[in-house]
């Protein structure tokens, strides 16, 4: 990590220790407006990404990142207040966990999904996620951020014993099924408006596993953030993604434009 990027490190957690949580997602706002003003090929890309799917750019998408970005960097130096969540039908997930099932946790990039998955794994839900290591300065503590509350990340080319333990040991098996994986098998499905290769080797999986799949969905209104979890029953590959488009498109602004599904944006 250049001396730079340290410095603005620091800078920015020790801001999170000394500021509360309303001071620290107002100022990434601002500076998100800024970036947005002054980072004309990472607006440019966006808009691009945008574009592709036939919906008007708007500045809600700068100021809803910045606004989860900025919430879990908050937890390098403070802990999650669970009071800030509502979570609806959670006795999904929880039934199918006390009744010792085999259990998929499936969702997608939108609203503060790892928000969420922090606050559910301080709530005693034990989640191992699959996830793709980065190796962006950022990530560094991100994480350390992620596994603060004994969160466990499996990377995405770990073999098919090593997730079928996570599952023997009594974990939650996580997936965002609308990010690419170099391990699993893709198919192509039509999502959100754009024709393209999205995993299918997760589907497979629950099936190879009979594991009970639940969805999680997320979404940040009436200054909370929302956890929906629902069951699905005998949902078919391209099922669970109408499930989330449907529901995305209530509020598109809150989706991760910056996913490997368009363009990569260089932060």
């Amino acid at each position: 990590m250049s001396d730079k990027k340290k410095l603005m490190a620091r800078v920015v957690f020790f801001l999170s220790k000394h500021m509360n949580l309303r001071e620290f997602v107002s100022l990434a706002k601002i500076v998100s407006l800024a970036y947005y003003n002054l980072n004309i090929r990472s607006r440019s890309v966006v808009k691009s990404n945008m574009k592709a799917m036939h919906i008007k750019f708007s500045i809600k998408q700068y100021l809803n990142f910045a606004q989860f970005l900025s919430e879990n960097i908050y937890l390098y130096n403070n802990e999650i207040n669970l009071l800030k969540f509502t979570f609806h039908n959670l006795d999904v997930l929880k039934n199918a966990v006390e009744s010792k099932q085999r259990v998929f946790l499936v969702s997608v990039h939108y609203g503060n999904w790892e928000y969420a998955g922090q606050a559910l794994q301080k709530m005693g839900f034990n989640l191992s996620v699959i996830y793709e290591k980065k190796n962006d300065w950022i990530y560094e503590y991100i994480d350390k951020i992620r596994v603060k509350y004994g969160l466990k990340l499996i990377e995405k080319h770990a073999s098919f014993a090593e997730m079928e333990n996570e599952l023997n040991e009594n974990r939650i098996l996580s997936f965002m099924i609308d990010h690419k994986s170099t391990n699993m098998a893709l198919r192509q499905q039509k999502f959100l408006g754009i024709e393209t290769d999205l995993p299918y080797g997760w589907y497979r999986l629950i099936q190879k596993m009979q594991a009970k799949p639940i969805c999680i969905f997320t979404r940040f209104e009436n200054h909370r953030h929302h956890a929906y979890f629902f069951e699905p029953k005998d949902y078919a590959f391209e099922d669970y993604y109408k499930y989330f488009e449907k529901r995305i498109k209530k509020d598109i602004y809150q989706y991760d434009f910056y996913n490997q599904m368009w363009k990569d944006i260089s932060f």
